[in-house]
């Protein structure tokens, strides 16, 4: 399963290259596509990053299937970290007025509820505001600066891929030509 998961990650990655669009286009794209998926807004996220891309004059492609790509990170748990640091922040931000808010908020296994129960967020909510801005924020705190990364991460995979091909089609002429 791993193994399929990765080469489909691939496959995605490659497709996002492969977009006729310029280079900031498809950076800032993929950018905001991650930069939603960090954070807790569970259903909006898409939507979240089609608008901004939109907004923003990003490719809206590479930001949807960017978005797509985290969450399959979010499912094979590699944003374990990412959830542990913002738990972290998020008790800093509230002051220690709320301790262990980790225990409290656990996003991670609010979407399983939302998918059973949709109508049961709104009470949840209700009672965790507070806590659920400061995981927000510090959410947004800690994705500015990986999306940073992500955005020249993706011009380099760009650039990359276009001097291999320009590799490739020169390779390919000087054969033609012997």
């Amino acid at each position: 399963m791993i193994r399929s998961l990765i080469q489909w990650c691939k496959e995605k990655l490659n497709f996002i290259i492969d977009i006729k669009d310029t280079r900031h286009a498809i950076a800032l794209g993929v950018a905001l596509g991650f930069f939603w998926g960090f954070t807790p807004f569970i259903g909006l996220k898409t939507i979240l990053a089609f608008f901004t891309a939109w907004l923003f004059r990003a490719n809206k492609v590479a930001a949807l299937v960017a978005v797509t790509l985290h969450e399959v990170l979010w499912v094979i748990g590699i944003n374990e970290i990412f959830l542990a640091a913002s738990y972290a922040i998020a008790e800093k931000m509230s002051h220690a007025s709320q301790p262990r808010i980790h225990e409290k908020i656990k996003i991670h296994k609010l979407f399983e509820r939302y998918i059973q129960h949709p109508l049961d967020l709104f009470p949840w909510f209700q009672s965790h505001a507070k806590e659920f801005l400061a995981f927000t924020i510090a959410s947004i705190l800690l994705a500015i600066p990986i999306c940073i990364g992500i955005y020249y991460l993706t011009l380099w995979g760009i650039d990359y891929n276009e001097r291999r091909k320009a590799a490739r089609t020169k390779e390919m002429g000087g054969d033609a030509g012997k």
